[in-house]
């Protein structure tokens, strides 16, 4: 089994693989892939197999660091100004998005799911962990492999320094004009 990239359009490319078996009798990656439950998902529609679940929480860390890797991001303040560090996973996926928040909460780091409407397209889920606390824990349990290596040792460095200040209970914007309201009928 070998692969081989199927020319693309622009910066998009398919990597086509061969040695799959056919449609009626799967083997390799296409037997694997369909295993998992995931064969032929469209990236808007991509999820986590149901069995990363029940997998221990080692290698739970091992699966988030390296989806950090491909699209996740770890932002740092540039060094003397104000300002926190962005730690977050970015998918059009909206239950890959959930999925990954859910791995995130059961390894203790409480990350809210926003969603980024664009001009066109669909739009973008990002899964954020915000607050030093939670972002240390990112940083210790589950780390950074690749081009995220750099960033989250800056991040362990910066965040030993850093005083807390959670966040985590408040409102999302978007219903803020709905909290006025009930706060001006109760005058």
């Amino acid at each position: 089994m070998h692969g081989q990239p199927a020319r693309g359009t622009g910066a998009w490319h398919q990597l086509v693989i061969s040695g799959n078996g056919n449609r009626w009798k799967a083997a390799g990656v296409g037997k694997w892939l369909k295993e998992l439950g995931i064969y032929g998902q469209r990236s808007h529609e991509k999820r986590l197999p149901p069995a990363v679940f029940s997998l221990p929480n080692d290698q739970i860390a091992l699966l988030l660091r390296h989806l950090w890797a491909t699209d996740g991001s770890v932002t740092l303040r540039k060094p003397g100004t104000r300002g926190a560090a962005r730690v977050y996973f970015s998918t059009c996926a909206h239950l890959l998005a959930q999925d990954v928040a859910a791995l995130l909460l059961r390894l203790g780091i409480v990350a809210r799911i926003r969603t980024v409407h664009g001009r066109r397209g669909r739009p973008v889920y990002t899964v954020d962990v915000s607050g030093t606390e939670d972002q240390l824990r990112f940083a210790i349990v589950v780390g950074g492999f690749g081009p995220r290596a750099a960033p989250i040792a800056r991040l362990l460095a910066e965040s030993a320094a850093r005083e807390t200040n959670t966040n985590v209970d408040t409102l999302p914007l978007e219903v803020f004009h709905v909290v006025r309201e009930q706060m001006s009928a109760q005058v």
